[in-house]
């Protein structure tokens, strides 16, 4: 039998596909299944059925992390920007300024992009973006930096 070659685009058409390979690798179930006792509600499911409801979680958990997923050394190599207020960790001196580090990528991108669209951004950090020409991708970089940097007591 000729194995069909997929090409992988993206991660969810690879997820989808490993889902689909782990799911064809269980047996399937006999068709009689158990039946709750009278009065009642007890759900039963299949091992096929406990699976899919198992791999689409970890789909779940897997697709949010890796859609607010930066590069953590392209962030490494942008921070130098943001050092001179948030600290080269993310963890600042003065305590006037917001913390980065151990904030989780998500809050660090909305914050930035609240930021910018309210016109409420410090004037220091609105030269860091226009100097370092931060677009969408080297903020998310930023954030998973950050998001990684343990928090230090100041």
């Amino acid at each position: 039998m000729k194995k069909k070659r997929i090409v992988l685009t993206d991660m969810a058409t690879a997820t989808k596909h490993a889902c689909r390979h782990v799911l064809s690798l269980i047996p399937s179930p006999s068709p009689r299944r158990r039946r709750a006792l009278p009065g009642r509600l007890t759900p039963t499911f299949t091992l096929k059925e406990v699976l899919a409801l198992v791999l689409q979680a970890l789909m779940a958990l897997w697709s949010s992390t890796a859609r607010a997923g930066g590069d953590y050394d392209a962030g490494a190599r942008k921070s130098f920007y943001c050092a001179y207020c948030h600290g080269y960790d993310g963890n600042p001196l003065d305590a006037e300024v917001p913390r980065l580090a151990g904030q989780s990528p998500e809050y660090i991108i909305g914050r930035i992009k609240a930021l910018q669209s309210n016109g409420g951004m410090h004037e220091s950090m609105r030269q860091a973006l226009q100097t370092g020409n931060l677009n969408d991708q080297d903020i998310a970089n930023l954030a998973a930096f950050y998001a990684r940097q343990p928090v230090r007591k100041p």
